[in-house]
């Protein structure tokens, strides 16, 4: 009887390791012995499991991803904003780096500013959407999402750049705008915008 395969926990084991360093020392000093060293492997057993550091990232931008919609799944918009916001512990902190190395390294690397795009896209249809069945009208929603959405990338930014935050601090801030946002809808249309009158 064939062995099974470990391939699939290798790959976790050496991208948990590209998290490890990347929260530690910077998306820079994340290279291929670095991870190599972190995951206590031969450099050559992560080019086997992937072919360069590109690929790498795309697989973490892929499993950060996965794990969001995962504690996000059937909740509703505040939910999915404390799924986004309230991450626990020295893991959230991590997680939280390592979304803003992913940001970074994807201003270098066209392929995976185009992946990361189109989680953001995916992220505020997905509000948008919410907004719009509590009653918010289409424009309401769109620039709701975008202000939640930006919101929820500050603060990872934000907490990824003062080491001593909290983690978890601006789940609360963002959960009291959603519900701002949702009230909108009980008030009546005023007759200026943003832009001036109407």
């Amino acid at each position: 009887m064939p062995r099974p395969s470990n391939r699939a926990a290798r790959r976790r084991q050496i991208l948990e390791a590209l998290e490890r360093v990347m929260a530690r020392s910077g998306v820079g000093s994340a290279t291929v012995e670095a991870v190599a060293q972190e995951a206590e492997l031969a450099p050559g057993l992560v080019h086997h499991h992937f072919r360069n550091k590109e690929e790498l990232f795309a697989e973490l931008a892929r499993d950060l991803q996965g794990r969001f919609r995962e504690a996000s799944q059937g909740r509703d918009l505040e939910g999915r904003l404390d799924a986004a916001l309230a991450l626990r512990g020295e893991a959230g902190m991590r997680t939280a780096r390592a979304w803003v190395g992913l940001f970074a390294q994807a201003l270098r690397s066209p392929a995976l500013l185009e992946q990361l795009r189109r989680g953001v896209r995916s992220e505020l249809r997905r509000v948008e959407r919410s907004l719009e069945e509590a009653g918010l009208d289409r424009g309401e929603a769109e620039r709701g999402a975008a202000g939640l959405v930006a919101f929820v990338l500050g603060a990872l930014v934000f907490g990824a750049l003062l080491p001593r935050t909290r983690v978890g601090f601006a789940a609360p801030t963002a959960r009291r705008l959603a519900r701002a946002l949702l009230n909108q809808r009980a008030e009546t249309p005023s007759a200026t915008t943003e832009n001036g009158p109407r």
